[in-house]
């Protein structure tokens, strides 16, 4: 895994000086890839690329970036993982000229696979997590290409007309008299899903590179031509004319068959390998296919939180023990998880207010002190509805849908009134409608997120409100009208269907895989996600909905696949989530920091936001209502600000 970056000028003073600014600006980079560096420019044409790296597969003198063609016409700098290469390797000795191999890395394979086949062509026949950039100099263009998912970061924009790009934005502080300005509808979307959703950037003039797409830029200042592959509505639409057909016993084989493949694909390291295991679903899945095609015990890794509602490490201890991999796991202080809140704004390098993103910096750098590598469970929630919101917005919507939205904006108003402590009564009126197994942990606050969205205007407007941090960005965010709605082509899809495409098109990229990607490159550890592998993405789409939604339970598949390795009494229990006490957290030994940050004359000073309704939710919250989201995301912009220059 690594860290790119590099530009394209026409400024004769930058190139004059390209390598050490385009040095300067990997060296940002240098958590991601703590390994070697490499550096390399033409000054004829004005670019430069540079690259930090992260030693996986192939570790020697062979697979040093940036690297350039035999031909010496491209140029490449990667950061990710390509798997499967052999096929590719032997199309590309078979290809014209027949490709004569220098090492033995993915890198290699990947320049040659582009060169070969074209980059639209070569971009359907990859499998892996990556993030390139690919400098013709016969054409004199420049892409930037994202794999599918969105696992891998890429960022772009324009400075005083020079084309600028790198893994994390942290990079771009490198070039001369950078000074960015802030993006206020950046802001505000930020403000309601606790991240900046692609292809935004919370710098005006800047970008992220969408999952699934390659920019080819013929000048520094030119628009880019566009080329989109593997399009995640298309496969969605396409499959639910091809649904997997079967019982249960051959669905739930079939995906078993594929979900081992994809772990074993992300198996093959020249480093030490382990995996996060939480006791969960999906953690456990990951683990126990690990183990089950392993030699030796697997490394596992867990935290423990001295808060019963927050402690997961007792079940992933019982979950190690039966499945007889080599444990390791650390509880967690205070005093750490108030220490690592000071390193956030540094490590995601763009507003981030995922809370979870605290454990797993912990876990990350409890992992890295043992291994290089590890395997995580991420992407089974949006695959196969694994979130609550997936059993409630259906059953919510069937209830309500049919009353006037005025009149539940009415009763919402209402019931906000009331407060947190009359939500308990509430809960048992609701019974008709919840699962009959909501037992999850702080109800009251989930139940007062429902009562809030209870003027949503479709099914697809109450799942965007589900995941809002604030609900009405626009009244907290100066300058900006109400925040644009992520469109998405849904159309000919159920109702689940339309959320689990929405999550995996937003929610999974810009939460999920932001916070996993920052916080284990933040201490040179890669992370691989097997469940989102191409093959057992298109395979789920294809599973019907009663294999993902059986009753109350969500993935059920997954939950067969594991009953099979694992006995269901150490994985079957509420859905809890990766986290910390947040809540309790600001009004106790975070409360000083908190109040810093929130300071109304600071916030007023600064312009952003709307001082008074901070003030309001900060008192709100210390009197004893369930707001630490939104405060979060407001706290962890103000410390990611602490940290800019802008201009």
């Amino acid at each position: 895994m690594c860290g790119l970056a590099g530009f394209w000028t026409h400024q004769h003073g930058i190139v004059r000086n390209a390598q050490n600014i385009a040095g300067s600006m990997a060296d940002r980079l240098q958590h991601r890839g703590p390994d070697d560096a490499g550096c390399w420019s033409d000054m004829a044409h004005g670019v430069a690329m540079a690259h930090r790296r992260l030693a996986v597969v192939g570790p020697g003198l062979g697979s040093r970036q940036p690297m350039r063609s035999p031909c010496g016409r491209y140029t490449l700098v990667f950061n990710g993982e390509i798997y499967e290469t052999r096929p590719l390797r032997r199309r590309a000795e078979s290809g014209a000229g027949g490709w004569r191999w220098h090492g033995d890395s993915d890198t290699e394979v990947l320049l040659a696979t582009l060169i070969q086949q074209g980059v639209d062509v070569a971009l359907g026949h990859l499998e892996g997590m990556f993030a390139f950039a690919l400098w013709d100099g016969h054409r004199s263009e420049l892409t930037l290409a994202r794999d599918r998912i969105g696992i891998k970061p890429l960022y772009w924009g324009r400075e005083s007309g020079n084309l600028l790009f790198a893994s994390q934005l942290g990079a771009f502080r490198a070039f001369p008299d950078f000074r960015p300005k802030l993006d206020r509808k950046a802001l505000s979307a930020y403000m309601r899903y606790g991240c900046v959703p692609n292809p935004q950037c919370i710098y005006r003039g800047f970008h992220q590179v969408e999952p699934g797409t390659a920019l080819t830029f013929s000048d520094p200042e030119s628009a880019p031509r566009t080329h989109r592959y593997g399009s995640l509505p298309e496969i969605a639409r396409r499959s639910q004319s091809r649904l997997l057909e079967g019982d249960d016993t051959q669905v739930t084989d079939e995906v078993e068959q594929v979900f081992d493949r994809a772990v074993r694909r992300r198996m093959v390291a020249d480093v030490p390998l382990g995996a996060f295991l939480s006791g969960g679903i999906d953690s456990s899945l990951v683990v126990a296919s690990m183990q089950a095609q392993s030699g030796r015990p697997i490394r596992t890794f867990c935290l423990g939180v001295d808060h019963r509602d927050y402690d997961e490490s007792r079940w992933a201890s019982q979950v190690a023990a039966h499945l007889g991999t080599d444990h390791s796991e650390m509880m967690v202080t205070e005093r750490q998880i108030v220490d690592v809140i000071q390193t956030l704004p540094e490590v995601f390098d763009e507003p981030f207010a995922d809370s979870s993103q605290i454990p797993m910096q912990l876990v990350s750098q409890f992992a890295r002190e043992h291994v290089t590598v590890c395997l995580s469970g991420d992407g089974g929630d949006e695959l196969f509805a694994g979130y609550n919101r997936h059993l409630w917005v259906p059953r919510i919507w069937r209830a309500i849908g049919g009353v006037p939205p005025a009149l539940r904006r009415r009763l919402s108003q209402g019931l906000e009134r009331v407060g947190i402590e009359g939500f308990g009564a509430l809960l048992s009126r609701l019974g008709s409608v919840l699962p009959g197994s909501l037992e999850v942990r702080a109800p009251a606050a989930k139940l007062q997120k429902i009562v809030e969205t209870l003027g949503a205007e479709s099914a697809e407007d109450l799942h965007r409100l589900l995941q809002s941090h604030w609900k009405h960005p626009e009244s907290l965010v100066l300058g900006v009208d109400a925040d644009d709605e992520l469109a998405v082509d849904d159309t000919g899809l159920g109702a689940v269907e339309k959320m689990l495409l929405r999550d995996m098109l937003t929610y999974l990229p810009n939460d999920i895989l932001t916070k996993v990607d920052r916080a284990s490159m933040a201490v040179g550890l890669e992370a691989r996600v097997p469940m989102l592998d191409r093959d057992l993405v298109e395979l789920a789409w294809r599973v019907p909905t009663r294999f993902k939604i059986r009753g109350d339970k969500t993935k059920w598949v997954l939950r067969e696949m594991l009953s099979r390795r694992v006995p269901p009494s150490l994985t079957e229990r509420p859905k809890s989530g990766f986290g910390v006490p947040l809540g309790d957290l600001l009004r106790g030994p975070l409360r000083d920091w908190a109040e810093n940050l929130l300071d109304p004359k600071s916030i007023r000073e600064q312009g952003f936001l709307n001082a008074d309704l901070v003030s309001q939710t900060w008192a709100q919250h210390r009197a004893g209502r369930s707001l630490e989201h939104p405060l979060w995301t407001v706290l962890m912009f103000q410390a990611w600000l602490g940290h800019q220059q802008l201009g």
